[in-house]
């Protein structure tokens, strides 16, 4: 919802907890959709 509301950049990096969710396949599909890059390696 963020990313709808303030259209970022690409490029932005996308802090998150630990969590397995943040970690999936699905989510960072998503990430990469919308041109951001996780804090997680």
């Amino acid at each position: 919802m963020a990313w709808f509301r303030k259209r970022p950049a690409p490029g932005l990096m996308h802090h998150s907890e630990l969590g397995s969710q943040y970690a999936s396949h699905a989510f960072q599909d998503k990430l990469k959709e919308f041109g951001m890059t996780c804090s997680m390696s």
